[in-house]
């Protein structure tokens, strides 16, 4: 196996890693109990929010938007 190949399968391994934490985080949305730190520092790190629907449902939580004013 290159060397290559090595890097994208961690690189693919990590990227899935950082997805269950967003979603672990955000398994409290419906109750507002999300930990905004954690999603806050999982939005700075490398990869940001990994993909649109994730973003989707992070930003209006990040910007304090209560469950009212978000656009589904």
């Amino acid at each position: 196996m290159s060397r290559s190949t090595c890097l994208q399968q961690e690189s693919g391994a990590l990227r899935e890693e950082k997805e269950d934490s967003i979603r672990r985080c955000l398994a409290g949305e419906r109750d507002s109990s999300v930990d905004l730190w954690h999603l806050r520092e999982l939005a700075l790190t490398k990869g940001g929010l990994v993909h649109a629907e994730l973003r989707k449902r992070a930003w209006p939580i990040l910007v304090g938007l209560n469950n009212d004013e978000r656009v589904t």
